[in-house]
């Protein structure tokens, strides 16, 4: 589905673009390569019928910012990888990105290369405790509700300037 891949001169994703698309099952490239993209905007995706996003935010090496409720129902949605791939002007996503990813299984790669990335890395609060994404795991998963995530190498590769940078589990960084 490399819908816009390498469209140089995209500058923002609007809010709600593909609000009204609840079929699409894999969102793969959609927007890899878009050196120009600076800004994603809220609600854009419609992920009722998705299991997969690979690669959508992959190389957009300009882009900055990135709105509320990205991922809305996102409930099936088991797979993330690369998905802000070499983003490295990207400062900082809302940290409750993937609190509607409660079956989430594989993040390989999903910040690697986000070097400018700061503040704390995305986590879910349930009943009133904080999950990091490297918190979901099998031992947490009776209290949490969360699916264990299986698949993490590279997940904050490169992601220094996290304020949790040192409680990343080394595997998720290399």
């Amino acid at each position: 589905m490399y819908a816009f891949e390498k469209c140089t001169s995209l500058k923002e994703i609007p809010d709600g673009l593909f609000r009204e698309n609840t079929t699409i099952s894999t969102w793969t490239g959609i927007f890899r390569d878009c050196t120009g993209l600076r800004k994603v905007g809220s609600n854009v995706f419609n992920c009722a019928g998705s299991t997969t996003f690979g690669s959508v935010f992959y190389g957009c090496t300009a882009l900055e910012t990135v709105g509320e409720n990205l991922l809305v129902s996102a409930g099936k949605l088991t797979g993330i990888t690369s998905m802000f791939r070499d983003c490295s002007s990207l400062k900082g996503i809302p940290v409750d990105i993937f609190d509607e990813c409660t079956v989430l299984k594989s993040v390989t790669n999903a910040f690697s290369g986000c070097t400018s990335l700061s503040g704390e890395s995305p986590y879910t609060i349930v009943n009133g405790i904080k999950y990091h994404l490297y918190d979901r795991t099998t031992e947490n998963n009776p209290a949490s509700g969360l699916t264990a995530l299986t698949s993490t190498a590279g997940c904050f590769k490169g992601c220094t300037q996290l304020s949790d940078y040192a409680q990343i589990p080394d595997a998720w960084k290399q």
